[in-house]
């Protein structure tokens, strides 16, 4: 479940955040690395009271300048940013990849690209110069250490053009992440 909320910190103004709340793990350590480079909301805390899920409070991403990737790739002439997005995507995944954790999830529903307001990407330039889709990535339920987290059990075998590393209830490891994206963006373009 997630919706928004109201942060207060002492001496200053309040901000609007979004609260997940989570009944089982969660992958907040990869959440928290992925935010250091930018590539996921901060992550201000939690809240972990007994009986209750635990409440995960990050950054608010605005929808009418953030959109799923998903979204934005079901618009008119969305290919012409192909390699500005490709480009972001293996950024996490070398993150991922030289920290030896994995997400699990990484499909276009769970990467966020940002936006103006006539719903042109945001384009960011990185110290050598090449021009990245500004993206987060979102949803951490399977992220963890590569190796010893899990696939859970139950999950939906039959997303069409999607083809799952790893069985369910095995191992996420190293290589399964981009062997995911692999799965879906090679049937949409290639950059």
């Amino acid at each position: 479940m997630l919706f928004t909320a109201s942060l207060s910190k002492p001496s200053s103004l309040s901000i609007q955040v979004f609260v997940k709340l989570v009944n089982r793990r969660y992958g907040e350590e990869v959440h928290e690395m992925l935010a250091d480079h930018d590539l996921a909301p901060v992550l201000y805390g939690f809240s972990d009271l007994e009986g209750a899920p635990k409440a995960y409070v990050m950054e608010y991403l605005d929808p009418s300048s953030w959109m799923t990737l998903s979204a934005y790739l079901a618009l008119p002439d969305s290919s012409t940013h192909a390699k500005s997005i490709w480009l972001s995507i293996i950024k996490v995944l070398e993150v991922l990849q030289k920290n030896h954790k994995v997400h699990g999830d990484l499909r276009a529903p769970n990467i966020l690209v940002n936006v103006s307001v006539t719903g042109e990407l945001i384009l960011v330039e990185d110290d050598s110069g090449i021009s990245r889709a500004k993206i987060k990535v979102v949803d951490f339920d399977w992220a963890g250490d590569a190796g010893k987290v899990c696939y859970p059990l139950s999950r939906n075998q039959d997303i069409v053009g999607l083809t799952w590393p790893g069985e369910p209830g095995g191992f996420i490891r190293n290589g399964h992440d981009r062997n995911l994206v692999d799965s879906w963006w090679q049937k949409i373009f290639r950059p």
